[in-house]
Formats: structure tokens, C-alpha cells, sequence
């Protein structure tokens, strides 16, 4: 099988709308905060399957360091107990948009799927707080 790479030039990935320190600077009590496990990130963001999204995490002969990698840095995701290699993976919104530009970059996802997926990102950080919205534009008279 061949595998297109490089399908978007590292150089061409954008600044992250949603980063780890607007996710790390709130108090996110009560559990309400936009953190997700695997089966919600494949399902909800991807529109794929949880065996797919727990294969792209595994290395294989094509990607040595898994399929999220970025700008030349393997995308680390959390675990919920970060010192048992076995605990369940957490994705915060900000894992999951360099997660589909990687996609994208290894020709994993089209770029009509990484501009909806983006999409979602953005509808899910203003849901949290995250992002304003724009002010809506007034109608002409």
C-alpha cells in the first residue's frame, strides 16, 4: 500500500486556534471541562471508528512515530494516570486540531474532512468559553 506523505507541507500548518495554555488557564471544576476519550474524539471530530483512531495512535512501518506528528514532533497525548502506560488516553480540543492537520499532512483525511473537523473544534471552544464568537454584522438599512 502506498501511502501519500507530505500531502501539506509542515511549513503550512497555521497557528492552533484552541492551545494547551487557554485549556490549562481554567478552572475547569465540576468535570465540565472539553476533554474527550478516544471513542468521542473518533466518533464526534473524526467521524470514524475508535479502532481507527487507536490505530493511527500506534507506530507501524510507515509511521515510526505514530500518524500525529508535527512539524517534525510526535504529538504527545495525555493518559488519564500518566505513569501506567495501560490508562486510558485524554484528549483536550487542544490535541485534537494539530491531530487532523497531521492527518491531513499524511493524506490520512481529505481537506474537505480537516475543514470540518476544524469547524467542530471551533464550534466546541466557543460551547466552553474558549473563543468569542464575532459580533454579528448589521444588516443594512
Amino acid at each position: 500500500m502506498t501511502i501519500e506523505t507530505n500531502v501539506v507541507p509542515a511549513e503550512a500548518v497555521p497557528a492552533f486556534m484552541v492551545t494547551e495554555e487557554m485549556i490549562n488557564e481554567r478552572d475547569w471544576s465540576r468535570g465540565q471541562a472539553p476533554f474527550y476519550r478516544v471513542a468521542e474524539v473518533a466518533k464526534f471530530f473524526f467521524g470514524m471508528s475508535e479502532s481507527w483512531l487507536r490505530l493511527k495512535l500506534r507506530p507501524d512501518e510507515d509511521h515510526p512515530d505514530t500518524w500525529f506528528v508535527l512539524r517534525g514532533e510526535r504529538i504527545d497525548i495525555r493518559r488519564n494516570d500518566p505513569g501506567k502506560d495501560d490508562s486510558s488516553r485524554v484528549f483536550t480540543l487542544a490535541d485534537i486540531e494539530p491531530m487532523a492537520w497531521s492527518l491531513r499532512r499524511f493524506g490520512a483525511i481529505s481537506g474537505l474532512r480537516l475543514a470540518q473537523i476544524l469547524r467542530v473544534v471551533e464550534a466546541e471552544a466557543f460551547l466552553y468559553g474558549l473563543l468569542t464568537p464575532p459580533a454579528p454584522e448589521e444588516e443594512p438599512e
